[in-house]
């Protein structure tokens, strides 16, 4: 398992197409289905690192507002799905296989730096990929002595950004569905990145895609992608 499978399996946000997203038993139910790794995007609330996607409440919890503007304690409160508390991202490592690798997506402000410090005080023994759409996040993250692998989110193909984003070292490169065509992804891989594309969730085009070169991808259906790669 890990980010060095041969084709890699990643849960979206846990699986999030099969439990509440980015919460405990998103992230368990993902490994039983056999994932390599899993995603989770983590914001900086209150001094921790909560693992959430949006910058407000409303689409996956009974609360309002911006979670950056409340405190731990409220957002502790708050049902994330089927009774589910948002987890901190110690939490997530605690209740993963530690050879599932776990892709650490930085949201907001101050991600990159607060995740280096926790790394350096307790670094977990899961493989470790941090990506984000944002490289000064990713930048900063490096800067604070951040030793895990990088990756960049791509949702509109830019060759400056994917210059740049090989220049700041990624380990790879995250391309949206939309933009996975044959020529872009042996043009990546020919720059020496790996190509990981999100998010799929038919099994015909994660055939496609590995045909194509890509070396992984971001789904929210595990099943159906492990069923599909069991084929193969």
């Amino acid at each position: 398992m890990g980010f060095d499978a041969e084709f890699v399996i990643i849960g979206h946000r846990g699986a999030a197409g099969l439990a509440p997203e980015n919460t405990l038993p998103a992230f368990r139910l993902a490994e039983r289905l056999g994932v390599d790794a899993v995603e989770l995007d983590i914001r900086l609330v209150d001094g921790r690192l909560a693992v959430f996607h949006d910058s407000t409440l409303e689409r996956t919890t009974n609360g309002t507002g911006a979670i950056e503007d409340k405190s731990w304690d409220e957002i502790q409160a708050l049902d994330a799905g089927g009774g589910e508390r948002i987890p901190e991202i110690s939490q997530v490592f605690d209740v993963l296989d530690g050879a599932t690798g776990v892709n650490i997506e930085l949201k907001g402000k101050g991600t990159g730096a607060a995740l280096a410090e926790s790394l350096m005080s307790n670094r977990p023994s899961h493989p470790l990929l941090v990506s984000s759409f944002s490289i000064t996040e990713l930048e900063t993250f490096q800067r604070s002595s951040g030793s895990a692998p990088i990756a960049v989110l791509i949702a509109k193909f830019d060759e400056r950004h994917v210059h740049r984003a090989i220049e700041l070292g990624a380990w790879s490169l995250h391309l949206h569905d939309r933009l996975a065509t044959p020529e872009r992804v042996a043009h990546l891989a020919d720059c020496g990145v790996r190509v990981f594309i999100y998010t799929v969730n038919n099994p015909m085009r994660l055939r496609e895609l590995r045909t194509i070169g890509a070396h992984g991808v971001f789904t929210d259906v595990p099943d159906r992608c492990r069923d599909e790669q069991r084929k193969s």
